[in-house]
């Protein structure tokens, strides 16, 4: 009872505190000197709000920008929705189990809420639907389904992956996999891709973590879903417990990371290594975000600080950003306008993506007029107007850049 009238007043907080900025002009505000703007970015809109809070995930839609956010020692997880044009508040919600788990397909947004694939609506934040046949592990929409992984934890027997209809939420089990076929190793995908293969059979990618008593490793496996067996199984390919980065699929190739171990490209048609590298210690990143674009890996900072584009080719390190934060629990890195925006706990970078070069560094003390505090976990942009959505401090913010 005590969190929900928190999080009672922490919304009407919201309401009554709702500040909208102008465009901030890009000089010093002489009448106020302790009023910093930015000459790079324009404030389009902020929330202020007077309790502490921490973003875990932000995704745009059509019409909203919604928020999935904890505050407090307890963690007490809600859902926070405004107009994303003016910052009027549409919705909130308890969501347990905040999570920055989550895809935009169609008009709906799923979501792991409390380990769980919930279907919501975005325009009431209703949820449409909720399956559970065990704890979600992971998910990937593809050829007009979602295909999902549900485990029973570190001692469970085997895990399933299931086809999901997204709008009606049935579902269909496809294969399973036993920890007997995995030498005892539970598992638990982190991480997965939906490939075709040039004959049709319809393939599932999965990186996967598994324990075996208190023993962790990072496995990594291919299932054929129309053939009902394992096409391809790479083992602890990285040697490590470590995963990194969700693989990414470029035609008939994937790139997958063992964290800090390294990173690699595999030819699924070939089953065979295109190349293999390992990263310098002094540019280490253990992020579970990248992207691809113009012949590059983007790879975001993860806790050890550091922003790395390696060479789509060969794997060879182009450039590496450090002293720029760290982001623990990772900030999804969004492509726009042959840009790459990315967060982490001290700066917003948007790195240009023909050159990899860093061309907007925003740092935590370089606020957007007078809203103070380093970014977060939670940012999207908005692929319509190029619109950041993103936290300053405990304001919810738009901004732009000029």
């Amino acid at each position: 009872m005590t969190s929900i009238l928190m999080s009672i007043l922490l919304f009407l907080q919201l309401g009554m505190s709702c500040k909208k900025e102008p465009s901030i002009a890009p000089c010093e505000n002489s009448e106020n000197p302790s009023v910093k703007v930015n000459k790079n970015f324009d404030l389009i809109w902020d929330v202020k709000v007077n309790e502490v809070f921490s973003c875990r995930a932000t995704i745009v839609t059509p019409n909203e920008v919604i928020y999935w956010t904890w505050k407090g020692a307890g963690h007490n997880d809600y859902m926070v929705a405004f107009n994303k044009s003016t910052g009027d508040t549409l919705w909130h919600r308890d969501a347990t189990g905040g999570t920055n788990n989550h895809r935009l397909i169609g008009n709906y947004i799923y979501s792991d809420i409390d380990e769980r694939l919930v279907c919501i609506d975005p325009s009431t934040g209703n949820e449409v639907w909720r399956f559970s046949p065990a704890y979600l592990s992971d998910y990937v929409y593809a050829d007009g389904s979602i295909y999902a992984f549900f485990d029973q934890g570190n001692s469970a027997d085997s895990t399933a992956l299931y086809k999901i209809n997204p709008l009606s939420g049935s579902a269909m089990h496809l294969y399973s996999v036993y920890t007997s076929d995995r030498a005892g190793y539970s598992q638990s995908p982190r991480g997965i891709a939906y490939w075709k293969h040039p004959n049709g059979n319809e393939i599932i990618f999965a990186q996967s973590t598994g324990v075996n008593v208190s023993v962790g490793r990072c496995d990594y496996f291919v299932i054929d879903i129309t053939g009902d067996s394992m096409y391809w199984d790479l083992g602890n390919y990285f040697n490590t417990s470590a995963r990194g980065f969700t693989p990414l699929l470029e035609g008939n190739n994937i790139y997958i990371s063992g964290g800090f171990a390294g990173v690699a490209s595999l030819n699924l048609v070939t089953k065979s290594t295109n190349w293999k590298v390992s990263e310098p210690t002094a540019s280490q990143t253990g992020g579970k975000y990248a992207v691809i674009a113009d012949g590059k890996l983007f790879k975001e900072v993860g806790n050890f600080g550091h922003f790395n584009v390696l060479n789509l080719l060969n794997g060879n390190q182009l450039k590496t950003y450090s002293g720029i934060g760290t982001n623990f629990r990772g900030s999804p890195l969004r492509f726009f306008n042959n840009k790459v925006y990315f967060t982490t706990t001290d700066v917003l970078g948007i790195v240009e993506t023909s050159t990899g070069n860093m061309i907007q560094n925003l740092h935590f003390s370089e606020y957007v007029g007078e809203t103070a505090g380093g970014p977060q976990s939670g940012m999207d942009v908005d692929p319509s107007n190029g619109y950041i959505y993103t936290t300053r401090g405990y304001s919810f913010v738009c901004i732009k850049e000029k």
